[in-house]
């Protein structure tokens, strides 16, 4: 499930899912939801594991907040501490006008019976520790076949492990047949987010085709809208957006 929410101007095309997230949290402080807080900030998850609210990068007149676990008490109490505010985002003042709701769970990997093309709207981050990072950066050194191959297993990768983490460890599926084919990529580097200040993690822009009906958002920082994928041709011109989100908090 997810709350959909719609403003009377245009936010700034600075705003970032981090943006979002704060101003939520503030104002879940300012209405008196202090309980609401930690589930809202995903503290309640245990290391990388999926989480349960995302905040998709938002749209020039409007934001979503998602809820993974269809926790409706919680997103009432964020529809109730949102609607109606006057907010500030990245120096944009703008009105919240309207409040939909929609569903819109986890999607399941699922066969296909043709390819489907998948563009990131977000980039996926795809290196989160010391050991990944070296992996990258020797992969980076050799034949771009080599970096391309690490970086489909590593999709997949993800891509199960977060089906695990959504069912509570249930085993993924073991979808031998399941492939993934890059067609066009970029690495960059994003910010890591406030608490890990000066540090950076790897990611990258991409296209690819894969036989599976793909989740929304895949690797790393799902919950700050990192790795959302768009489905179909009309994609997102990746190597523009990597100039752009080069440090995208």
């Amino acid at each position: 499930m997810k709350l959909q929410f719609w403003v009377d101007g245009n936010l700034s095309e600075t705003t970032r899912p981090r943006n979002i997230r704060n101003l939520i949290l503030a104002l879940l402080e300012k209405s008196g939801h202090i309980d609401a807080i930690p589930v809202v900030a995903n503290k309640v998850k245990v290391k990388n594991t999926q989480s349960t609210f995302v905040f998709p990068k938002p749209r020039s007149k409007s934001f979503e907040v998602i809820s993974y676990g269809n926790d409706l008490i919680t997103l009432e109490k964020i529809e109730k501490s949102l609607f109606n505010q006057t907010i500030n985002l990245c120096g944009v003042e703008t009105k919240i006008t309207e409040c939909n709701w929609k569903e819109e769970g986890y999607m399941v990997p699922q066969k296909l019976n043709e390819l489907s093309i998948y563009t990131t709207r977000t980039p996926i981050v795809i290196a989160v520790n010391p050991i990944e990072y070296k992996i990258v950066f020797n992969k980076s050194r050799t034949q771009d076949d080599q970096m391309k191959g690490w970086l489909e297993d590593k999709i997949k990768g993800m891509i199960k492990k977060q089906y695990e983490d959504m069912f509570f460890g249930v085993e993924a599926p073991k979808m031998e047949d399941f492939s993934i084919k890059l067609l066009e990529w970029n690495k960059i580097t994003v910010d890591a987010g406030k608490h890990e200040v000066g540090k950076y993690h790897q990611a990258m822009f991409c296209k690819f085709v894969s036989n599976y009906r793909l989740p929304r958002f895949v690797g790393y920082g799902n919950g700050m809208g990192f790795g959302e994928l768009l489905n179909g041709t009309n994609g997102v011109d990746y190597r523009a957006k990597a100039r752009q989100n080069k440090g995208e908090k």
